[in-house]
């Protein structure tokens, strides 16, 4: 008997030669790039429906987007002992409420209603993805199919227009909600960061490289955007990550070669559009900075919104209304401000959430963030030395796109709110609140730290 088994262990092939390695089965597939994607994933209606609308809206390439997020808010209608909040749906529907009564108030009801509308509707989008996206397969075959779907429409757009003479001020942009190359840029700092958790959580090697590629080619995205508020965020994130992972050498090495190539590849505008903000002066309003006098300009609009809020700091003048009211202010500031006319953006998140909602609104508007970074902090310490790349990654995305947005408004752009539930997910599979056991979502088991009482206790 001993001998049959040690026969069939040891079966030599036609060169009769061991083939050492894994059984069969698993070099046929069970461990392919295909099957660690999509072999766990439960396929509800809910999680399907809000598949389909995060390829409807990223790559507007077919239609059905309102359809497909109804379905899934059914699928979870029929099944109320599964719906669950989390903080940060909680902060953002009172976010949602104050826009509400911030919109009740307001001088340009009609204007402000389309807006408040998108509101309701973007915290409804984000509970739904924060309770279909329930288990670590379904979110890393999340993270890849919408990296995917950016960089096959989005970014692919942007880069065949560039190349093909359609730009603005040779800067890179696309088409829908990526026509402006800021907002663009912004976008790319979020999928940025899931590329980056992706690399981490996956383990073929043909997934590795393909999450590896779509970071260089959003990373390079930024740059041929031009838009320095996403250059100098990523710039400065790029740092804390560098600096936090400075023991490891494959890390490294990668972060040099990406810069490298972006230096070699890169527009040389987007360099001197970076380098000519540090030399402009603050006292002359940055006039100079920039050939289109872009810098000048935006001081000056920051001027004017800061009078907005002076005069609205309780209510604001109501949820998507600032435009109008810039233009009336600027008109009535000509004399100080002759770049600001017009009916025109704030150009920062911060302003114009404050302009619109108020400090209350901007309190609640800053506390989704707030709240939800420490308490990303704080699972990390709680549970393990090595922190959870998913939570990791999509936090350090946070930061970026709130860094950039000192340069842009981006308070209504559904994807940040998106990043947020993702956010949210990872946190919850980390606690073991959707699957019971405190696992992080690359699947290594966490290990809670002792205090120093409970260790003396136990003799260690």
């Amino acid at each position: 008997m001993n001998e049959g088994r040690l026969a069939t262990a040891t079966a030599l092939p036609q060169g009769g030669r061991p083939q050492p390695g894994r059984p069969r089965m698993q070099r046929a597939g069970a461990g392919s790039w295909w099957s660690e994607l999509v072999g766990s994933v439960e396929w509800t209606p809910g999680y399907v429906g809000f598949l389909y609308y995060i390829f409807v809206v990223v790559t507007y390439w077919l239609p059905g987007a309102d359809i497909a997020i109804v379905l899934a808010l059914v699928s979870l209608l029929l099944r109320p002992q599964d719906w669950r909040m989390c903080p940060f749906l909680w902060i953002f529907g009172a976010f949602v409420g104050w826009c509400v009564v911030c919109y009740l108030s307001s001088e340009y009801k009609a204007a402000s209603w389309e807006q408040t509308n998108a509101v309701l509707k973007t915290w409804l989008i984000a509970f739904t993805a924060y309770n279909v996206v329930r288990t670590r397969a379904q979110l890393r075959f999340f993270l890849a199919f919408a990296v995917g779907c950016f960089v096959l429409f989005p970014t692919r757009g942007a880069f065949i227009n560039y190349f093909g003479g359609y730009s603005v001020w040779g800067r890179a942009l696309w088409n829908f909600a990526y026509s402006n190359p800021n907002d663009l840029a912004a976008y790319a700092l979020l999928y940025t960061s899931l590329a980056c958790a992706l690399f981490f959580i996956v383990r073929t090697s043909m997934l590795r490289l393909a999450s590896l590629g779509a970071v260089g080619l959003l990373l390079l995205l930024i740059f041929f955007t031009q838009s320095r508020g996403a250059m100098l965020a990523a710039g400065m994130v790029g740092a804390v990550v560098l600096f936090a992972n400075r023991r490891n050498v494959r890390v490294l090495l990668g972060a040099v070669g990406l810069v490298v190539a972006a230096v070699v590849v890169a527009p040389k505008g987007a360099f001197d559009r970076v380098t000519a903000l540090f030399g402009a002066s603050v006292g002359a309003g940055f006039r100079g900075a920039d050939r289109e006098g872009s810098a000048e300009q935006r001081y000056q609009i920051l001027q004017v919104a800061a009078a907005v809020a002076n005069d609205h700091a309780f209510l604001g003048v109501g949820p998507g209304v600032y435009p109008i009211v810039h233009g009336v202010y600027a008109e009535r500031l000509r004399g100080q401000y002759p770049t600001a006319r017009g009916k025109r953006d704030a150009h920062n998140t911060v302003m114009r959430t404050l302009a619109e909602t108020g400090w209350i609104g901007l309190g609640l508007f800053v506390s989704m963030m707030v709240v939800s970074w420490s308490r990303a902090y704080a699972i990390q310490r709680k549970f393990t030395k090595a922190p959870d790349p998913v939570i990791r990654f999509l936090s350090f995305g946070l930061l970026a796109f709130m860094l950039a947005g000192l340069f842009g408004s981006f308070t209504y752009l559904n994807v940040l709110y998106l990043q947020l539930a993702l956010l949210e997910v990872a946190m919850s599979l980390a606690l073991g609140v959707t699957n019971r056991v405190a696992q992080p979502v690359n699947g290594r088991p966490l290990r809670p730290r002792a205090s120093p009482r409970r260790a003396s206790l136990r003799g260690t």
